[in-house]
């Protein structure tokens, strides 16, 4: 059939507009962007402000703590344990444990997101993801990198030379003439760090496979990740499969034998595995970087849309000073297998009410094996702990305090609850303060075990070390049920407190919100305290009454809260 004529144009009848050429990704892009600016939220002045705050946050606290850790890496003591032979495991370990870390933080915010605005906008369009959300994840990814490689820099720098100007102390150690002449050890700290800016790539990207891997099986990416940070310790021969036995090569490499060797360094003078390990490192962290594209594509809108409107509410809650109710928001539902356990069984209280509370953990899979595998490394830094000599010792029990605390927060629900209960009647035929000790069961022993667990993986078992771990747990538990029972931010922390220093109500609400950690680096300390090397005798006693006096301390103060 012949095709029908084109109409005439009417009389007077105006010209169509003619039709213009699609925008391209980047034009669509830049004006939902200045749609976005037009609002007038984001002034200039506000920016020049926050510049101007993050400078003074970097001279007056950045500068000074960089100075603190590179003149506490330079103490004799600290360089003897970093070139120890049980570092580059325990090295290799904390490298592995922060990539189970970032697979486990990817589930609750991931590194591709945006305000929900922008989620809305950008991630339900016709652009493909890699292109809407590559910038968010660039600058989360590499903030985690440059973190990373920094803080692994100044570990290797400060170990492979001597300190020297404003970063010197009076009577440093001389630093290895191997050092001073530039030999193969700095350039085996030179392939740490590489290794170290490796490990963040591989962190960010695991990052983004966290927030891209379903709720059901959200447990999965973190347990092989923690499984193959703790394989080198069990089985040394697997430390040539996993990148935390590459690591720990490198680190062997750059430390252990880093005042050791003399003459002008080369890449001849470098074993052959720390280049092997370095190499695959490198290698396996190029290819996870190119699988970013199709991460990025195949995120889930809603769920990124989820995380973006959790985080927001999150950051309100902080703004207002109350970071207990912005820590809520990052509780994840319950999504695991044992959804479909029961979860009330019949038996004595002491026994069904940990059960209890061992099925709900179960139920968020990826929080509980990151809080166990985080509870295992605690364990092997504090049988470290135990025996290092000086200020290391002090920091390291620092940081397993904290540590502890933090990985009992997925068996530890159970004593929010109770605290919940205690305005209400006893439905459960005992007082707050029974049913609280009850729920305590469950942290208590799963991290005495897990912790016991990791001081035999350490390789530095010993009777104080286990005795450190029993003082530690019940520490940390009680720090728990303390913080569970004080509720919410009381209003009249908010009350202006005026002083000739100025108006201290946001250091009081800051106490207030940090009592928790404050009081948990005073639980590990106090736990190597007690049996550390040193402390016998008479020497023990003022730790241990130090440490019942704490405990005493927080009963009382559970109680006084629970009775308000």
């Amino acid at each position: 059939m012949d095709p029908e004529p084109a109409a005439a144009p009417v009389p007077g009848a105006r010209e169509p507009w003619p039709a213009r050429p699609a925008a391209g990704a980047r034009e669509r892009l830049v004006a939902v962007v200045r749609v976005y600016r037009e609002r007038g939220s984001d002034v200039p002045a506000d920016r020049r402000y926050a510049l101007y705050v993050a400078v003074l946050v970097v001279v007056i606290v950045g500068v000074p703590a960089v100075r603190a850790l590179v003149l506490l890496v330079a103490q004799p003591d600290v360089l003897t344990t970093l070139r120890s032979p049980g570092a580059p495991r325990v090295s290799g370990v904390v490298a592995g444990l922060l990539l189970a870390g970032f697979a486990m933080l990817g589930q609750v915010r991931g590194p591709a997101l945006l305000p929900p605005f922008f989620v809305s906008v950008l991630a339900g369009n016709d652009l493909p993801r890699r292109r809407t959300l590559l910038a968010p994840f660039v600058v989360a990814a590499g903030w985690t990198t440059f973190a990373v490689t920094a803080t692994t820099a100044l570990l290797a720098l400060t170990l492979a030379a001597q300190p020297v100007g404003w970063f010197s102390y009076e009577g440093s150690p001389p630093a290895p003439a191997a050092a001073l002449d530039g030999s193969a050890a700095t350039a085996s700290a030179l392939l740490l760090i590489l290794c170290a800016a490796s490990v963040g790539v591989l962190a960010g990207v695991l990052w983004l496979a966290g927030q891209r891997v379903g709720p059901h099986r959200s447990w999965v990416l973190p347990l092989v990740a923690a499984v193959c940070a703790l394989a080198p310790v069990v089985a040394p021969a697997t430390g040539w499969v996993v990148p935390s036995g590459w690591f720990s090569h490198a680190w062997a490499a750059a430390t252990v034998g880093a005042g050791a060797r003399d003459g002008v360094g080369h890449l001849g003078d470098i074993p052959t595995e720390t280049l092997v390990a370095t190499t695959l490192l490198v290698a396996l962290a190029c290819v996870a970087a190119g699988l970013v594209p199709r991460l990025l594509d195949a995120l889930a809108g809603p769920r990124v849309l989820e995380q973006a409107r959790r985080w927001s509410s999150l950051t309100v809650a902080a703004g207002t000073g109350d970071l207990v109710a912005a820590s809520e928001r990052l509780q994840v539902p319950p999504r695991g297998f044992a959804r479909r356990w029961r979860a009330v069984h019949e038996g004595p209280s002491w026994v069904q009410t940990p059960l209890s509370g061992l099925v709900g953990a179960l139920r968020t899979p990826g929080r509980l094996v990151a809080g166990g595998a985080w509870t295992v490394a605690s364990g092997v830094v504090l049988a470290a702990a135990v025996t290092l000599p000086g200020p290391l010792r002090w920091w390291c029990a620092a940081v397993v305090g904290l540590t502890a605390f933090l990985a009992t927060g997925p068996t530890s629900d159970g004593l929010r609850h109770a605290a919940e209960s205690a305005s209400g009647p006893a439905l459960y035929g005992y007082r707050t303060g029974g049913l609280l000790a009850r729920h305590a069961v469950l942290p208590a022993v799963l991290t005495m075990l897990l912790g016991a667990l990791g001081v035999v993986l350490g390789g530095r078992a010993s009777g104080a070390a286990f005795a450190a771990d029993v003082v530690l747990v019940l520490l940390v538990v009680l720090v728990r049920a303390h913080r569970s029972a004080r509720g919410g931010l009381p209003p009249g922390m908010l009350v202006s407190v005026p002083t000739p220093l100025g108006d201290l109500s946001g250091a009081v609400v800051l106490l207030w919100n940090l009592d928790w950690a404050l009081l948990s680096v005073l639980a590990g300390l106090l736990s190597v305290a007690v049996v550390g090397s040193g402390a016998t005798g008479e020497g023990a006693v003022s730790p241990a009454a130090l440490a019942a006096s704490l405990a005493l301390l927080l009963v009382l103060w559970t109680r006084a809260r629970l009775r308000r």
